[in-house]
């Protein structure tokens, strides 16, 4: 059972195991391997045939909603198991979870620095690949490629859980980090 503190932390194969989708003892048999061979479960799963490829995709992006606060872990399950039995197809959620997180932002730590000016996109493409790689959170990464300092991440961080927290809208997020890019850039790295 999920308690109401974890559903924003829920992880892939909680999620999964929730909407009935996969047996608990299967995701943690898949995840046992996934740690030793150092590969995402989902893709597990897929490789499996526990879940199909669209399924996941779905998963996944439901996931981000979910620890954005943007939609509920019951809704959410339905969605899958729709997607499932074959009621609604992998792209129509999609397009709709699309269309929908396009009134509501999300709060994903990479878009927040490259909207407040923090970084760009080329450098978040390249932390992403690194974070990928060394299995390194995104921020870790953007300060290994020199991208960023420990500090903007920080705070970047802190805005983020606000606005996850609905203590901060995203505009103002921004605006707030904004400020940081108009220090000096030695102001923010004193500690590096």
């Amino acid at each position: 059972m999920i308690n109401h503190e974890s559903i924003r932390n829920i992880r892939l194969g909680e999620l999964l195991v929730h909407a009935g989708l996969v047996r608990k003892a299967d995701v943690e048999g898949q995840l046992a391997v996934a740690q030793f061979m150092g590969l995402p479960l989902g893709t597990l799963l897929v490789r499996e045939k526990k879940v199909t490829s669209d399924v996941l995709r779905v998963a996944i992006r439901l996931q981000t909603l979910i620890s954005d606060g943007m939609i509920s872990l019951d809704l959410s399950c339905t969605a899958l198991r729709d997607i499932y039995r074959n009621r609604v197809t992998a792209a129509e959620i999609l397009e709709s979870l699309d269309s929908y997180s396009e009134n509501v932002r999300t709060c994903r730590l990479g878009e927040l620095l490259v909207d407040a000016g923090l970084v760009t996109e080329v450098e978040l493409g390249r932390a992403l690949v690194n974070s990928a790689e060394n299995r390194a959170p995104l921020g870790e990464a953007l300060i290994q490629i020199g991208a960023s300092t420990p500090e903007v991440i920080g705070a970047a961080l802190f805005a983020q859980s606000n606005v996850r927290a609905r203590m901060l809208d995203y505009p103002s997020a921004v605006a707030e980090l904004k400020t940081l890019s108009l220090a000096p850039r030695n102001t923010y790295m004193q500690a590096c």
